[in-house]
């Protein structure tokens, strides 16, 4: 089954918009994945992934205050950071050329054009994490947060 190594990962999506996290989670229920987390921020992004096992993240590129390209950088080299080697695969439905230039400098390991589809999300958060083999998720210490086939439109950093 195509989705069967990710029956043991966390995924934690992180997007401003309620309608989407919604979507992207129900599909990943749906593949099925070990647990979905959601995040509406990056500042909620860096707690869950101090406190909790993520295997890798799904994320918006456009969101309010902090947008995805500029969450990606500092997941990777803030000194704080809690995961900086961590699986990112970014969603967007703006797919310049220069967008997908500067995702890739930030970091991420994946970018995907929406509409997404099933399939296709399921395929990019395997090679993104099959990318990161020696990222390992920190072990959880402290209190638990609440809480197609390939085609033109979709890209792989």
């Amino acid at each position: 089954m195509l989705a069967g190594p990710l029956r043991r990962k966390t995924i934690l999506v992180v997007d401003d918009s309620v309608h989407m996290r919604t979507i992207v989670s129900h599909i990943l229920r749906a593949l099925p994945v070990k647990r979905v987390l959601e995040a509406t921020d990056g500042a909620e992004a860096f707690e869950r992934l101090r406190y909790e096992e993520i295997h890798a993240i799904v994320l918006d590129y456009r969101m309010a205050p902090l947008d995805g390209l500029e969450f990606v950088r500092m997941l990777r080299t803030a000194e704080d950071s809690p995961a900086p080697d961590i699986p990112v695969l970014m969603l967007t439905g703006h797919t310049q050329r220069s967008r997908v230039v500067a995702a890739k400098e930030a970091g991420v390991s994946g970018f995907m054009a929406k509409p997404i589809s099933a399939r296709a999300l399921a395929r990019r958060l395997m090679t993104a994490i099959g990318a990161h083999p020696s990222f390992k998720p920190r072990p959880t210490s402290g209190p638990t947060l609440p809480g197609t086939d390939e085609d033109e439109n979709t890209y792989l950093l």
